[in-house]
């Protein structure tokens, strides 16, 4: 404090330490501010963690610290806020700052029952906003004035990014940009050249001594072990920390369709059929259940999924949903392996 030394205020209770450092952080409950995640960002995690620490007075300056504890690949950005109180009579000589806005245009409204639908279909999407144009595009650029202004609904026959956002030509102010995804989904034939199945999905288990931060090749390593799993899930006995399983075999489907599937990890998972990704909820993060598309026909379909554990909570879970099915888990009457395994 006010230019002296660190730790000159140390062990007297003007000091604190906060962190994964000596055991499992509890989690956040007193209103004091706010912790939050992006969902659909890759698993790209915003973590904002306060910490109320004890009175500490001082005249003209502070200094914190802020030390990485856990090392990983991802980059890693800070943004420190410090709140104070004056002392009574006191004088806050730093006054707000005036933003002068003159107008504000909101981004516009895409409206889309659903985003996904199979192929020969078409994606019905309708756009709102204010009184501007409306531009937009659908090959993922960013809309200017060159671009085809909306007047009607919109019939998209193919895969794509639409974006659009509103232009105000009497103050010529745009929009923030709205993005959508949209997908025409190719049929992946049933596999027919089989020989008799088994319930089950093969699994190979790894362990390694470092530290992972996202999924290893595993085509690059050796299992530790492997055997049979009746679900996606962790019935392998695995160690606390630091290990990975790949499951492979195939799903079975009673009828032609479009499923959506859901796989919630902690931490990082994909999921494959047919060799194609499907889902991508790599990376460390908590429990995150992720979702994918793949118009299915009836039948055997190659599947993989690879999952990884760094620290903390493990778990892995698969679901799979349709027009007429509910939302289930994926369980053995759905999973299979060749025979002689």
């Amino acid at each position: 404090m006010d230019g002296e030394n660190f730790p000159s205020t140390f062990g007297t209770g003007s000091e604190d330490y906060f962190g994964y450092a000596w055991g499992n952080p509890s989690f956040f409950q007193k209103p004091y501010h706010s912790q939050n995640m992006t969902m659909e960002n890759n698993g790209h995690q915003t973590l904002v963690r306060w910490h109320l620490i004890d009175n500490i007075p001082f005249q003209k300056s502070f200094d914190g610290y802020i030390e990485k504890y856990y090392q990983n690949e991802c980059g890693t950005f800070y943004n420190c806020v410090v709140y104070w109180y004056l002392a009574p009579e006191g004088k806050d000589p730093y006054s707000p700052v005036t933003v002068s806005v003159d107008h504000i245009v909101v981004r516009p409204d895409i409206d889309v029952e659903n985003n996904h639908c199979l192929e020969g279909g078409v994606i019905k999407v309708n756009i709102s906003g204010g009184e501007g144009n409306i531009h937009y595009t659908l090959d993922g650029s960013m809309p200017d004035e060159n671009d085809p202004i909306y007047s009607s609904e919109l019939k998209v026959n193919k895969s794509c990014v639409l974006k659009a956002r509103e232009l105000d030509t009497k103050h010529q102010v745009w929009s923030r940009v709205s993005t959508v995804d949209l997908k025409i989904s190719d049929w992946y034939d049933s596999d027919s050249d089989l020989n008799k199945l088994q319930t089950g999905l093969q699994y190979k288990y790894y362990e390694e001594d470092i530290v992972w931060s996202r999924l290893p090749d595993y085509s690059k390593m050796e299992p530790v072990k492997e055997g049979i799993s009746a679900k996606v899930g962790l019935t392998m006995n695995p160690r606390e920390d630091n290990f990975g399983v790949r499951f492979e075999g195939y799903l079975h489907v009673e009828e032609d369709g479009l499923y959506r599937f859901f796989l919630e990890s902690d931490d990082g998972s994909c999921l494959y059929v047919w060799d194609n990704l499907i889902i991508n909820n790599d990376l460390n993060h908590g429990f995150l259940e992720m979702s994918g598309i793949a118009a299915l026909k009836k039948g055997y379909h190659p599947l993989r999924i690879d999952y990884y554990e760094s620290g903390l909570y493990q778990g892995i879970w698969l679901r799979i949903e349709k027009d007429g099915m509910e939302k289930k888990e994926v369980g053995n009457e759905m999973l299979f392996h060749a025979k002689g395994y």
